[in-house]
């Protein structure tokens, strides 16, 4: 027992530290690394917590400094926003949203909508069979999916399961609107499109993700063994191709939002030239999933740099397993 207690200690604070490591070195773009990531946050720093407050009774001071050190890297790492930004009246108010399909409650959905204004949706979990019915119970946007008879890797009929919308009258010419369809080989797609703006005509591209779930326990132990490394390489290969997407196509401003299923620490998030809204604009924790008990940060709202978010914020519908967000932001140039 004398041995087995440091083991117990020293080990945890061992799988702490390679915490840390992992997400500042980007090591999770290796599976066997992922879980140190893709754990909740808010785990490692009770965790880290926990074990200072023992060594602190084990009476080693400099460990227990050690360790509330780490917590503070944890605490960074955590997605923590830092406030509002200055708005400006002309700035266009931005939802995204994984719906979870609430066919059922479309009317308390379609209240929803209408209470954030939004001018541009984003929809993840919309049933492609029930999707008019949505389109049809919000006349006020123009709305675009992915294209079902495009060829792309993974195409299952989830594939066209995302939906975005713009306000009409914000819409400079429907016709030019350029979709593309399964640019990461699954659900995520792009919408490209000319805005009325107050001072004059805006180009932007709204890309709409859906990622695949790199792990889930949902499906029982069985799945988990079975498909975690398929999933994971699946999972890591729509990062790599939404960055190299956006790098080709996106010169305009550009928005990428949706539930990307990966932390803000992890290597999911790190694109060549985006930022997080909630970073920027949000306060306190980031946490997006489950709803009912939220320890998870999966949803964001990213742009480049010629996107100007003012805030961001994040709401609890009860329609849905995912917090809704929604986003002020403005053009930088």
């Amino acid at each position: 027992m004398q041995r087995l207690v440091p083991a117990i200690f020293w080990g945890g604070a061992s799988l702490v530290a390679m915490a840390i490591i992992v997400p500042i070195f980007g090591l999770d773009r290796f599976i066997i690394f992922m879980p140190f990531t893709f754990s909740p946050r808010v785990a490692w720093i009770g965790l880290s917590l926990a074990l200072a407050i023992w060594a602190v009774f084990r009476q080693s001071r400099r460990t227990a400094m050690a360790i509330l050190c780490m917590l503070v890297v944890h605490t960074i790492l955590s997605p923590i926003g830092f406030g509002e930004q200055r708005s400006s009246p002309n700035d266009l108010t931005f939802l995204s949203f994984n719906t979870h399909n609430p066919y059922r409650r479309l009317d308390e959905f379609v209240e929803f909508c209408r209470t954030t204004d939004a001018d541009i949706v984003c929809f993840q979990e919309i049933q492609p069979a029930q999707r008019n019915e949505y389109i049809n119970a919000l006349p006020e946007y123009e709305f675009f999916a992915p294209d079902s008879s495009a060829d792309f890797e993974n195409k299952d009929p989830w594939s066209f399961s995302c939906l975005t919308g713009f306000r009409r009258e914000l819409l400079a010419d429907i016709d030019n609107v350029r979709v593309s369809t399964g640019i990461t080989g699954y659900r995520t797609f792009a919408v490209q499109a000319e805005l009325n703006t107050n001072s004059n005509s805006k180009s932007i591209c709204v890309v709409n993700v859906h990622t695949t779930k790199p792990v889930t326990l949902r499906y029982g132990l069985g799945y988990f063994i079975r498909d975690m490394t398929p999933k994971a390489r699946r999972h890591q290969k729509e990062h790599e191709l939404l960055d190299a997407w956006l790098v080709r196509n996106c010169d305009s401003p550009a928005i990428v939002a949706g539930d990307f299923n990966a932390p803000s620490a992890s290597n999911s998030l790190r694109f060549s030239a985006l930022r997080s809204a909630q970073r920027i604009s949000g306060s306190g924790l980031h946490l997006t999933f489950p709803a009912k008990f939220p320890v998870y940060g999966l949803d964001h709202i990213l742009g480049n740099n010629r996107i100007r978010f003012s805030s961001y914020h994040r709401i609890n519908t009860d329609l849905s397993d995912h917090f809704a967000q929604v986003a002020r932001f403005g053009f930088a140039d």
